[in-house]
């Protein structure tokens, strides 16, 4: 187990944290039943893109859902999305929506600003990394 003080740690002024539910702990390889939360502290200084597995594990999110999540959080358009993966635009609309209600987010921008602050630092090994 891991522990850090943030009382010793220095950060930039920039860093970002989300804690994710303990019922998410099994996505992300914990296997103690007692994990309550799972603390996200990510460097917006390192911007890899999000992995599709990531975004499902993270935001709780369908294949489908990741799929246009990981295409809308690079900052593409919802026509390019819906052009690049042969959905219709009516069809990227739902999925945003779902996925805006998943991730928290009031908008689009948010969503990208949320993802590019959040999830860069996480190093999650799955299968399909």
């Amino acid at each position: 187990m891991h522990r850090f003080s943030a009382a010793t740690q220095h950060f930039p002024s920039s860093t970002a944290a989300r804690i994710a539910p303990g019922n998410d702990a099994l996505a992300f390889g914990f296997t103690d039943e007692r994990v309550g939360a799972t603390v996200f502290v990510a460097d917006p200084e390192q911007n890899p893109l999000p992995k599709e597995t990531r975004l499902r594990a993270f935001y709780g999110l369908t294949p489908a859902e990741a799929t246009v999540a990981a295409a809308l959080s690079t900052g593409n358009a919802p026509e390019h999305v819906a052009d690049t993966l042969g959905y219709t635009r009516q069809t990227i609309n739902w999925y945003t929506k779902q996925i805006l209600a998943k991730a928290n987010c009031r908008s689009r921008s948010a969503f990208v600003r949320e993802v590019s602050t959040t999830l860069p630092s996480l190093n999650l090994e799955t299968p399909e990394d």
